[in-house]
């Protein structure tokens, strides 16, 4: 989620705090510093994933890093959409109050069609409950009702307030309603986060973060 700014020539994302929406945030429990996601628990789901064919993903510049680590890992794009895509900040709030963000995601679909599709549910604190479903109309509505849909909450973070832009609690719950719901599909679970493994601004991940959830796509996606 790098902070306020679009990547110069790339084709992913920015953050912005959350537009304002009439609809009031979630209420989400109370969580500690050692908050870890429970997402994909039971692991890769290999017979539910397309055996071959491209994958798009949405989410933010921690997404693109992952995507990033799985390019290192296989030498190459391998089933993922090049990285180049500028999502570099875009949290949910962002996707669901501009159009900017699809426009670049509407680019690489029309230029590289996918057998499905992985949704980082990157998330500022206060991100409502509209937002993910606006996302997720939108998500749905560009890929058909066909292209099956993975979900990952965000990585957790072991120290308190190491990111305060990010809520992975947040993410977390967003997370258990859209499985819950049959909409969507488990997807992998990130690298937990510490300031051992983050880069200083304490949000985006370190090298051996990067590279650790590469290796954590590419089991769960093939390459």
């Amino acid at each position: 989620m790098r902070t306020m700014k679009v990547v110069a020539g790339a084709v992913l994302v920015v953050l912005i705090t959350a537009c304002g929406s009439s609809t009031p945030p979630l209420t989400l429990p109370k969580t500690n510093s050692n908050h870890t996601p429970t997402s994909s628990a039971a692991g890769p789901h290999p017979a539910k994933v397309p055996a071959t064919g491209t994958i798009g993903f949405l989410g933010c510049s921690n997404t693109d890093d992952a995507v990033l680590g799985y390019e290192k890992d296989v030498n190459g794009p391998g089933r993922f959409w090049d990285i180049h895509s500028g999502y570099g900040g875009g949290a949910i709030s962002d996707w669901a109050n501009s159009d900017m963000y699809w426009a670049l995601f509407e680019a690489q679909l029309a230029k590289h069609p996918v057998v499905a599709i992985w949704w980082h549910l990157c998330m500022h604190p206060h991100t409502t409950q509209a937002e993910v479903d606006a996302v997720f109309a939108r998500l749905r509505q560009d890929v058909g009702p066909s292209v099956p849909i993975y979900v990952s909450a965000m990585a957790s973070y072991s120290a308190a307030g190491e990111c305060p832009m990010a809520d992975p609690a947040g993410s977390e719950v967003f997370y258990h309603q859209l499985i819950s719901s049959g909409k969507v599909l488990p997807g992998p679970v990130l690298t937990p986060l510490s300031p051992q493994n983050t880069k200083p601004d304490g949000c985006h991940p370190q090298k051996s973060a990067l590279l650790s959830d590469g290796q954590r796509l590419k089991a769960f996606f093939g390459s």
